[in-house]
């Protein structure tokens, strides 16, 4: 490839101005070059006091050997430090299929300032619903002080984006179970995905006793009116939920 993909580190506006920025990598024609690259720039990281708070590693096409290797050493007790105030993980369109996908929740379950996951256009399926329902489940509880510009649920992941996938009913019925007794997520996107009206029926009443949640993206899923029934059931309660996207409209709760 010929152009700049996304491994992007942005820095925390406290540090000082010749630390503000980002490091971006040149992909190589082949992918060991950019690996042998990335691996060098984390090592010097870890020797160096800037800290992270944002990981994009967009368009990074891993297979699952390569990306076991790069999230154990974002894992490493060397790492662990700078990546302590990390808000945001995005592996957009990155090719991911759901084996990885589920290591990439096991990273972002290790960040616990984590409160923003994309994951978007890839080819994720239920095992990585399954494990992203397990680290919602134990992130139950929003963080009693948060400024006005910050999530509700600013103690966990407060916005959570997996459209473009191929999430399933099951998948998004571990979700919603999850989401039950969650109160850290305002947002979920899972649009076009696979989604059913068992998957859709399933969120719609786990969202009835959710109080957190106020955006749900559905666009471009294959549930039929079954579906539908349950979400105008559920936007007639008194939810939290304030925005419904549906085929690419979205509509907005009275």
């Amino acid at each position: 490839c010929n152009h700049f993909f996304g491994v992007l580190f942005m820095f925390s506006p406290a540090m000082t101005q010749s630390a503000l920025g980002c490091y971006r990598l040149h992909c190589q024609n082949t992918r060991a070059p950019m690996n042998a690259k990335v691996a060098a720039w984390l090592r010097k990281l870890s020797g160096s006091d800037e800290a992270v708070d944002t990981l994009n590693l967009s368009h990074f096409q891993l297979n699952k050997g390569e990306l076991a290797a790069l999230l154990e050493t974002l894992r490493s007790p060397a790492l662990s430090q700078k990546l302590c105030n990390v808000a945001s993980l995005t592996f957009n369109h990155g090719g991911l299929t759901d084996d990885q996908g589920v290591l990439i929740v096991q990273l972002a379950a290790c960040l616990p300032t984590l409160q923003v996951l994309e994951m978007m256009g890839n080819s994720l399926a239920d095992c990585t619903a399954a494990a992203l329902a397990a680290l919602l489940s134990q992130q139950r509880c929003p963080s009693p002080a948060s400024s006005e510009d910050a999530p509700t649920g600013s103690e966990g992941l407060s916005r959570v984006k997996l459209g473009d996938n191929q999430i399933g009913d099951a998948g998004a019925c571990l979700l919603a179970c999850a989401l039950r007794g969650n109160r850290t997520v305002v947002q979920l996107q899972l649009g076009n995905n696979r989604i059913g009206d068992k998957g859709v029926v399933a969120l719609a009443q786990a969202l009835g006793s959710n109080t957190t949640l106020s955006t749900l993206g559905l666009r471009g899923n294959c549930f039929g009116a079954t579906g539908h029934t349950a979400l105008a059931s559920l936007l007639s309660q008194a939810s939290t939920l304030t925005t419904l996207q549906l085929r690419g409209r979205p509509l907005a709760a009275e």
